[in-house]
């Protein structure tokens, strides 16, 4: 581009590296489109001035079609699946909290029992049952005053609790019913650390 006017140059240089990684097809088209836009603006009757407001506009239109381009060319992102959480067993423990949103035993009892979940794993599901939402579903369970849990097996009541419970004797029940119901040998003892198993 050795012949071409200092106006034209600066900037075909700036596009010309903004394609580098594009084939020598694409670069030659560039060059010859570069060429023509050259001899185009020296043969127009303009004064410097005009020819410099022209050569600014068409780099800029220039300038918007190599980014379009480049944004339609760039490969997009291939978007991980979210990470699968682990399926309960078919008999798990489930147990339904009777929880009142705002309401600060029904929120302390509710992250204590979202951190059993987490410990037992696939043994335990934990449900929360919104009673304001569905107030129909506390008066056919019986609940009277929230927090209120009832743990099921096997579609079965197995136990129930009004009040603030404490992490352990959360655990300690949970553990009772499910040795009782034969999942867990009398010598079980829990993976995570510092979690003790209830004793008789």
């Amino acid at each position: 581009m050795g012949g071409i006017s200092p106006l034209v140059h600066e900037p075909a240089k700036w596009i010309l590296r903004f394609v580098r990684g594009h084939d020598p097809p694409q670069k030659r088209r560039l060059v010859i489109n570069i060429d023509i836009l050259d001899k185009f603006i020296k043969m127009s009757p303009m004064t410097n001035e005009q020819r410099a407001s022209l050569i600014r506009k068409l780099f800029l239109l220039l300038l918007a079609a190599v980014v379009v381009t480049a944004a339609w060319l760039y490969p997009k992102p291939v978007e991980k699946a979210p990470p699968q959480t682990e399926a309960p067993a078919d008999d798990a423990l489930e147990i339904n909290n009777y929880h009142l949103p705002g309401d600060p035993n029904s929120e302390k009892l509710a992250d204590i029992l979202n951190k059993v979940q987490k410990k037992y794993g696939r043994l335990v599901v934990v449900k929360r049952i919104d009673v304001k939402a569905h107030p129909e579903l506390a008066v056919a369970a019986g609940v009277k005053k929230v927090p209120h849990v009832i743990i099921v097996a096997s579609k079965q009541k197995v136990f129930e609790f009004e009040g603030q419970w404490s992490q352990e004797q959360v655990e300690r029940k949970v553990e009772e019913i499910l040795r009782g119901l034969k999942r867990v040998g009398k010598d079980w003892r829990p993976t995570v650390a510092g979690m003790k198993p209830a004793t008789n």
